[in-house]
């Protein structure tokens, strides 16, 4: 059985006062450069709000009660 690795964004937090401004998903989108630069495949999240992923591009990959996971594909 091959075992395989999987890169995880644990949480995104942006301050109440600070939303709105994008830095979510600069943030998301830097983890993205980080992820592909060591040449891995993907990036995963779970998470409760998976509309900021979806809005940039992350596909649902599967559901948990209130919870997605979704993916970048880096490739």
């Amino acid at each position: 059985m091959t075992k395989r690795q999987a890169v995880w964004i644990n949480a995104v937090f942006v301050n109440p006062e600070n939303r709105k401004q994008g830095i979510s998903a600069q943030l998301i989108n830097h983890a993205e450069k980080i992820v592909k630069e060591m040449l891995e495949p993907e990036l995963l999240v779970f998470t409760h709000i998976p509309v900021l992923y979806s809005n940039l591009e992350w596909k649902v990959i599967a559901t948990h009660d209130d919870h997605f996971v979704l993916n970048s594909s880096l490739v």
